[in-house]
């Protein structure tokens, strides 16, 4: 009971931030990056932000506000039931819980707020993409969208990307079949670190062994909105990045 109370105190002061963080910081194409990990990985990646955030908050409560915080109340609630003062300190907490939940909600409100700013502001001033620490490693986001061409290391011209154009060599039964279409979506595996599955549209096929590979009557249109194409049957993939005009509408012909 001593060492669950102990953890549980200490979990929530300093974990519990950091997972916050976290959790809004990787949102929406990244979110992944946050489940992927094991916990002892969060446990780390949590403990040292966790830990910063908490005196950076106690901080500006304390000196801004005037939020005291009993230090001595709060060891003996992590030292646990053997410490003999701790059933007295445990009962009057009943008189401190409103401040108690006013000081972790705005703890919590700020940093989901500050996680969720931050990620959009390296992504908005394209931080992650000139500076490979701020990267994510949903790389294959950057790869698919076009967002690559930006890094340093690869020769490439930055510009607006409206379309990006699929060529799949794809393992079909004992046919090789060359699928071809505009990316709509993709999907990480449950893992987070490589490809499940691409959605096309507008796709066209054609079996690999014909030749005239310009010779667009080898082609034939595949109908539906959407194509979904598993990711463990393609052999390789070829990406086209194109930028309409205004006046100009998606079709099969790139």
């Amino acid at each position: 009971m001593n060492l669950a109370i102990g953890a549980i105190t200490l979990f929530l002061l300093f974990i519990v931030p950091g997972l916050i963080f976290r959790r809004f910081y990787y949102t929406a194409e990244f979110s992944k990056e946050y489940f992927k990990s094991t916990p002892f990985a969060v446990f780390l990646s949590s403990i040292i932000p966790g830990t910063v955030f908490q005196l950076t908050h106690y901080i500006f409560m304390s000196k801004v506000i005037g939020y005291d915080v009993n230090f001595e109340v709060l060891a003996i609630l992590i030292d646990g039931p053997d410490n003999v003062r701790f059933i007295k300190v445990f009962k009057g907490l009943k008189d401190q819980v409103f401040n108690i939940m006013i000081y972790n909600v705005s703890l919590w409100v700020w940093l989901a707020f500050l996680g969720f700013s931050l990620k959009g502001t390296i992504r908005k001033l394209k931080l992650d993409r000139k500076y490979k620490l701020l990267r994510f490693k949903n790389h294959w986001h950057y790869i698919l969208q076009g967002e690559a061409l930006d890094f340093p290391n690869i020769s490439g011209e930055e510009k607006k990307i409206d379309v990006t154009y699929v060529d799949a060599v794809v393992n079909v039964g004992s046919e090789t079949v060359l699928y071809s279409g505009v990316l709509q979506d993709y999907q990480l595996t449950g893992e987070g670190s490589g490809l499940d599955y691409l959605i096309l549209s507008y796709v066209r096929r054609r079996n690999i062994k014909d030749e005239e590979l310009s010779d667009d009557a080898h082609y034939y249109n595949v109908p539906g909105d959407f194509f979904v194409i598993p990711y463990k049957d393609v052999i390789n993939v070829n990406l086209s990045y194109y930028t309409l005009r205004p006046d100009e509408e998606i079709n099969h012909q790139f």
